[in-house]
């Protein structure tokens, strides 16, 4: 039971901007440094030594995309982001934060109570149930990463 208002809410992606994947799998064994052999080794050779040498021929390689994502709520349902162009096979990264208030004594669900204050009002403001209302302010920072592979065919 329960309600929440986020008072605050913003989310950052990092994500791949090349298939490294497909980069390494093309290579001709002659482009393989040396060093980056190894014996017994299912793939090979070492991934990191390879993509080390592909970077420093070209920084530019291991650049990532880093950027800003909305997080958004359409007609007062749960928060949420949208993510788009997540196209390129590799490790998708997003941190979200919210702050708000929560409200043990009420549900949302009952008429009449509502939490959904929004346009920066302080945690104080954000019981309508007034002061007597034993609302409690809340931050959280959730964390999760995802792996994408190939995109599917369609």
């Amino acid at each position: 039971a329960g309600n929440i208002t986020a008072t605050r809410a913003f989310a950052r992606l990092v994500g791949p901007t090349r298939d490294l994947a497909a980069m390494v799998s093309k290579l001709k064994k002659a482009q393989i440094p040396r060093s980056a052999f190894l014996k017994g080794s299912t793939l090979g050779f070492d991934a990191a030594r390879v993509l080390a040498a592909l970077e420093k021929k070209n920084p530019k390689l291991a650049k990532l995309r880093d950027e800003q994502v909305h997080v958004v709520s359409h007609h007062d349902g749960p928060l949420h982001v949208h993510v788009d162009k997540t196209d390129t096979p590799g490790i998708y990264h997003l941190g979200v934060y919210v702050e708000g208030a929560y409200c043990p004594e009420h549900s949302g669900s009952q008429n009449g109570h509502d939490h959904g204050h929004h346009g920066g009002h302080e945690a104080n403001e954000a019981s309508a149930c007034g002061q007597e209302c034993g609302f409690e302010h809340f931050s959280r920072l959730f964390n999760t990463s995802v792996a994408v592979t190939k995109r599917a065919k369609k």
